[in-house]
């Protein structure tokens, strides 16, 4: 880490940026708005939550073209171009006046941000860093993170004081300003595209490698494996958004369910941090596998454990989950796939993921709404982590 200067900085504060909007303002703020647009429109607040859905299932198209788009010349352009489309559609939702015009919008925006989002994120960092890859990686995706405990704030006191509309114009504005570091900066989406090498670069020997790398054919078997693994733990990085009806299904206060929640979100932030440092020093497969050890530990303490002063610290254990679909799906693939397969297949495997999350949410609402609990939630989370676990070891193994 003592040679991240120069232009590797500037590359580390651009990707920040760049999960800050892409995943941070297009997600999670956007449950702020539900509430004030459906009672202006005189609409539901579940065809208003519907505007999320739409924004990540195109998002999930827009990253197949990431990693082809951005490649070479088209770096800056592509990169202006997205960061503009996705901070206008955002300022132009403040003029919708229905529906049909909140879906198109937030379809336009998901589809801008897919392209300059997460998949370049992984992309350029997997291109420009060849050592400490899951800490770098885990430090950006953790922005997502941050952006949206920083500005939920501020964006809902805008909401209060001069409406939803007004919100949005200033989300725009944010999401632009994030993109600045990427568009300014002097950088590229590959180093040598500006005649530089990947830090932790090690010459012949990592040339002769991805040259075995070229060679090798990508394995349908671990392919389906790693749609495999990312759906399911698409799935149950989905839940923590009921954290606050959780714990007044089990009887607890508005209170303890709003210290679950927030104990979730510090959980996504610190917990990305501490996988990347540690996927670094043990390695991905073991870090998986202790995340998922700690994810199963925590869904049958909160079915089984109800006290009071214990569910935060459950919550905390629980939100680890945000880690598995982001920063552990990111190794996970370059250590399967390699450095050169990568490209080809990450965006595919990111797809998975981000449809899986889309609908993960509701699909637990609906479980609720059929079982009165959320008591078979956590056991299908229980099964779903023992599940992931196993898909993880399977890939290492036959990779």
């Amino acid at each position: 880490m003592k040679q991240l200067k120069g232009k590797y900085l500037m590359v580390l504060i651009a990707v920040c940026g760049i999960a800050a909007a892409s995943m941070g303002m297009l997600t999670n703020v956007s449950g702020l708005f539900f509430t004030p647009i459906s009672e202006e429109l005189g609409v539901g607040r579940g065809s208003v939550s519907l505007t999320l859905t739409i924004s990540n299932l195109i998002f999930a198209v827009g990253g197949i073209l990431s990693a082809r788009e951005l490649r070479g010349p088209n770096f800056k352009k592509v990169l202006i171009i997205g960061a503009a489309v996705f901070a206008g559609c955002t300022a132009l939702l403040a003029v919708s006046s229905s529906l049909i015009l909140l879906y198109l919008f937030n379809a336009i925006r998901g589809f801008a941000a897919g392209v300059v989002g997460n998949v370049a994120v992984s992309m350029i960092i997997t291109n420009w860093f060849h050592s400490n890859t899951g800490l770098l990686t885990s430090i950006a995706m953790g922005c997502s993170g941050i952006a949206g405990a920083l500005f939920t704030p501020i964006l809902s006191a805008v909401i209060e004081k001069a409406g939803w509309r007004t919100a949005y114009v200033v989300d725009g504005i944010i999401i632009a300003v994030m993109y600045l570091p990427a568009i300014l900066f002097p950088i590229a989406f590959r180093p040598d595209d500006i005649d530089m090498e990947p830090m932790g670069y090690q010459g012949e020997r990592q040339m002769q490698e991805v040259a075995q790398s070229n060679g090798a054919s990508i394995s349908r078997v671990i392919l389906i494996l790693a749609f495999a693994y990312a759906a399911l733990v698409a799935f149950i990085s989905s839940f923590p958004p009921h954290m606050s009806s959780v714990a007044t299904s089990f009887g607890f206060s508005e209170a303890v369910g709003a210290g679950m929640l927030s104990a979730c979100l510090v959980a996504n932030t610190a917990g990305k941090i501490i996988f990347g440092a540690a996927a670094d020093r043990i390695g991905a497969k073991r870090t998986i596998l202790i995340y998922c050890t700690i994810f199963l530990a925590a869904s049958l303490l909160l079915l089984l454990v109800h006290v009071s002063g214990l569910m935060i610290p459950f919550a905390v254990m629980f939100g680890v989950v945000y880690t598995l679909p982001t920063v552990s799906l990111v190794l996970l693939c370059r250590d399967a796939f390699g450095q050169e397969h990568y490209a080809a297949t990450y965006p595919k495997v990111t797809m998975i993921m981000t449809v899986v999350n889309a609908f993960g949410t509701s699909i637990i609402g609906y479980i609720y709404d059929l079982t009165g609990g959320y008591e078979v939630s956590l056991i299908i989370c229980a099964v779903v982590a023992v599940l992931s676990m196993t898909t993880a070891i399977i890939i290492y193994r036959k990779k």
